[in-house]
C-alpha cells in the first residue's frame, strides 16, 4: 500500500500529472486477467503463482483507487465521494457470486462452473477497459479545472 503511494508521489514529482490514474490502470490490467487464468492452469502450483500476481493487482487497485479519485475531487465533497466509492465497490463486489450462479446455471452448465467463475472478472472489467481512454481524458480535464482554482 505504501509503495503505490510512494510511486505515485515520485511519478507526480517527475511530471506525470495523472500518476495515480496510471497506477490504477496498471493494477486493473494485472488484476482482471490474472483473476481468470488460475482456473485453467494445469497444476495447483501454477494457479497459485498466478493468484499471487493477482493479489499484486488487487493491492495496487486497493491502494491507489481512492488516491486517484481524490486528486480530481473538490475538497468540500471528498468525504461524501469516498463514501460513495466504497459503497459502489461493495455493491458491485456482491454481484459477483450472483453472476457466477447465473452463468453456471444458464450459460456454461453447472459441471463447468470454472468457466462461470473465470467469466466474472471479464464481465465486470470489459466496460471499464473500453472506457480507459475516455476516463483518462476526462480525468485530466478535471485535474486542469481544479488546478485553475475550481476546487
Amino acid at each position: 500500500m505504501l509503495l503505490m503511494g510512494s510511486i505515485s508521489d515520485w511519478w507526480t514529482r517527475k511530471g506525470v500529472k495523472d500518476a495515480a490514474l496510471r497506477l490504477l490502470f496498471i493494477g486493473f490490467l494485472i488484476m482482471v486477467p490474472t483473476a481468470s487464468l488460475p482456473l485453467f492452469m494445469p497444476t495447483a502450483e501454477l494457479a497459485f503463482a498466478i493468484l499471487c500476481i493477482n493479489t499484486v493487482g488487487i493491492g495496487i487497485v486497493s491502494a491507489i483507487g481512492v488516491t486517484a479519485l481524490l486528486v480530481i475531487t473538490p475538497a468540500q465533497v471528498r468525504g461524501q465521494i469516498v463514501a460513495i466509492y466504497y459503497l459502489s465497490i461493495s455493491w458491485f463486489g456482491s454481484l459477483g457470486p450472483i453472476v457466477v450462479g447465473e452463468l453456471s446455471s444458464s450459460v456454461f452448465g453447472e459441471e463447468n462452473i470454472r468457466y462461470a467463475v473465470a467469466a466474472v472478472p471479464f464481465t465486470f472489467g470489459f466496460i471499464p477497459f473500453l472506457m480507459m481512454p475516455l476516463t483518462r481524458r476526462l480525468y485530466r480535464a478535471q485535474m486542469e479545472r481544479l488546478g485553475d482554482g475550481a476546487g
